[in-house]
């Protein structure tokens, strides 16, 4: 049985709704005078449907109790009125009632007027509930849902869209445009495709770089469809994949391709040239021992002898870099491998570029090739040094890095597990995007030619110890060089 709560400040016309409610066949669940003696028995009875009128007493009037009742409860309310003044409707209609009853009003129009704020009550509850599970299954979905009215403010947005622009609800609420989401060179480019989208142009699926809150860029798959009400077109409905990530790997991927088909080439050529190089050098042995000493051609023998050295060198790195290098193995501590080779390199330095270190206690033990491993410090600490030619600081740290999926996912050849971490940080002029991404291909130098394979034989050396080495730096903001080792697995 449905039932109604009465609130109203006369007597009898409380007594007499009472009646012909009850003559109606619905339950009285109570009848008060004032809107709080109201809201504390709503509160444990909830009725079905309140008819209150708008002038009561204590400190609450009927609007504002009607207020209270659909913000605290969502009980649908009927007014009461012997005025119809527009001031008075205003206030009413911003509480969302469900009915007017002006008095005096007939039995007859006081059931209609309940039928009908039932009926409008119960097609209001479902429509509540509708949008519940749509808002429910909009977030739930890993792709981004909003929608944007012609003046291009979000309307709505999904619980990913949130996220990922890093929103929060009093933002949405406040009020944010598309635009705002929009780098400068972008924005044109929307303005028009919104406009065509709006006209009823099917676009397809676009790319649109994009900003978060913070100001983060971020890379989006957009597809977009025109919102219709009637014969009028009122907005845009949008979903958005971020694709951010994938691109950043897709770039790693391509890089670590191209790094494996050098170092295929690289590989095939240093045998052959290491082949030559060998028959060159006995060659010239054998011609020291035929020229008596003294002789004319000798310093043009010493010559070549000088630049077989220096080719012989360049194979060894050729063959690093491809893999195909012989390594001696053993355990040894990280941290005592950094004292020691800090050791022997630091006088090779500039002296007035400080070189600090930051050695973790109980680095883990890793297995590598020392004299190769020497060679890998003494090149990251030359490069750094002569980015920051006459000052600056590098640090170089260790210590011990879990690698688990989702950070092995962001860095393409980087394996889940235990590692010693080993990194060289200075404070020099850094590096654009560009030539960090170019940094360990053979040959490649920001410096003066014929330096040899440098940081492309650090890669080389690395992958053949099953490592993982990366590169962090943007221009003024120094650089880091990062290189996993993996951990020496103990003996039982």
């Amino acid at each position: 049985m449905t039932s109604i709560m009465i609130v109203e400040d006369e007597f009898i016309v409380a007594q007499d709704l009472a009646v012909s409610l009850t003559d109606m066949g619905y339950a009285i669940c109570g009848s008060f005078e004032s809107g709080e003696s109201a809201l504390r028995q709503a509160q444990n009875e909830r009725p079905d449907l309140i008819i209150m009128d708008i002038v009561l007493k204590g400190a609450l009037d009927g609007i504002q109790t009607a207020q209270k009742m659909h913000a605290q409860f969502n009980i649908p309310v009927i007014f009461l009125t012997a005025f119809a003044n527009q001031a008075l409707l205003e206030r009413a209609k911003n509480t969302e009632p469900f009915g007017y009853l002006l008095k005096p009003f007939t039995k007859k129009e006081l059931q209609s007027a309940i039928e009908i704020g039932l009926y409008k009550a119960e097609m209001d509850k479902k429509l509540r509930g509708s949008e519940k599970r749509f808002r429910e299954m909009s977030d739930l979905l890993p792709s981004v849902i909003c929608e944007v009215d012609a003046n291009q403010r979000i309307t709505f947005i999904n619980k990913a869209g949130i996220e990922l622009f890093k929103f929060s609800n009093d933002d949405v609420a406040q009020g944010v445009y598309i635009t705002d989401l929009l780098p400068a060179e972008e924005q044109m480019k929307a303005r028009r495709r919104f406009a065509q989208v709006l006209r009823g142009q099917s676009l397809g699926s676009t790319e649109y770089r994009m900003v978060d809150k913070t100001g983060a860029e971020l890379l989006l798959i957009v597809n977009s469809a025109p919102i219709h009400e009637g014969d009028t077109t009122t907005g845009v409905r949008t979903s958005i994949v971020d694709i951010t990530d994938l691109r950043k790997l897709q770039l790693r991927l391509r890089q670590a391709w191209k790094m494996e088909a050098i170092a295929t080439l690289a590989g095939g050529v240093a045998h052959e040239f290491n082949n030559a190089l060998s028959v060159i050098v006995g060659n010239i042995d054998l011609l020291k021992l035929e020229q008596p000493q003294n002789s004319p051609i000798e310093k043009y023998v010493d010559q070549i002898t000088t630049s077989s050295v220096r080719m012989a060198a360049l194979t060894n790195q050729m063959l690093a870099y491809a893999r195909g290098g012989k390594y001696f193995l053993q355990s040894v501590s990280l941290n005592d491998f950094v004292q020691n080779a800090l050791a022997v390199i630091r006088h090779s330095l500039n002296p007035v570029i400080k070189v600090i270190t930051e050695l973790q206690d109980d680095v883990a033990q890793v297995e590598i090739d020392v004299s190769q491993f020497q060679l890998i410090l003494a090149a990251l600490l030359s490069n750094a040094c002569e980015a920051m030619e006459n000052s600056g600081r590098i640090c170089i740290k260790t210590q011990n890095t879990t690698v688990d999926e989702t950070l092995a996912r962001r860095n393409a050849g980087l394996n889940p597990g235990l590692y010693a971490c080993l990194q060289v940080e200075d404070n020099g002029p850094g590096m654009d995007e560009k030539t960090r991404q170019r940094i360990f291909e053979p040959f490649f130098s920001t410096k003066s030619p014929g330096r040899g394979l440098g940081m492309a034989a650090v890669y080389g050396i690395v992958k053949n110890h099953e490592g993982w080495i990366g590169v962090d730096s943007k221009l003024d903001s120094g650089t880091v060089v990062s290189i996993y080792i993996p951990q020496t697995r103990s003996l039982q």
